[in-house]
């Protein structure tokens, strides 16, 4: 699994390049884009907000009223999501999605492959469209619940 820690980190790492974990704002935008990556509909207003409800949801229980986000709690969260929604969960699997997911939301130099940061939402691709996002939440929830009672 270290390849996908790897992996995962330089996903991370766009988030929080201060290295002090997610506030709000770097929250709402790690999880703005995952979700756009996600999601093959364009979303109307209403479900814009609604979106924007749960991610601030999930920034109130995820940040324990501490005005961040520990890197630990975000990792393990994309790393869950990660094996569901990887091909076979297995190690190369994980890699290759969290890499389709870096490569649709995320500028990098062509040249020196270096991150400079997120692309705009109307720029972030698609790469998982035959899934409905509340199939995904569910799945994980469901996966993650399983782990927890093992």
């Amino acid at each position: 699994a270290r390849g996908v820690v790897k992996i995962l980190d330089q996903f991370y790492q766009v988030a929080d390049r201060s290295g002090d974990g997610l506030d709000y704002g770097n929250y709402l935008k790690l999880y703005q884009h995952v979700n756009k990556a996600l999601c093959n509909d364009v979303l109307s207003a209403a479900q814009e907000k609604e979106q924007l409800a749960e991610i601030e949801a999930d920034w109130i229980q995820d940040s324990l009223g501490q005005g961040v986000v520990e890197k630990k709690v975000v990792m393990d969260g994309l790393f869950d999501l990660t094996q569901v929604l990887s091909n076979d969960g297995s190690e190369e699997g994980c890699i290759q999605f969290i890499d389709d997911l870096m490569r649709a939301t995320v500028n990098v130099d062509k040249e020196t492959g270096e991150v400079q940061g997120w692309k705009s939402l109307e720029e972030a691709a698609v790469i998982i469209p035959e899934h409905e996002p509340e199939e995904i939440v569910d799945e994980v929830i469901m996966e993650a619940g399983a782990t927890e009672e093992e």
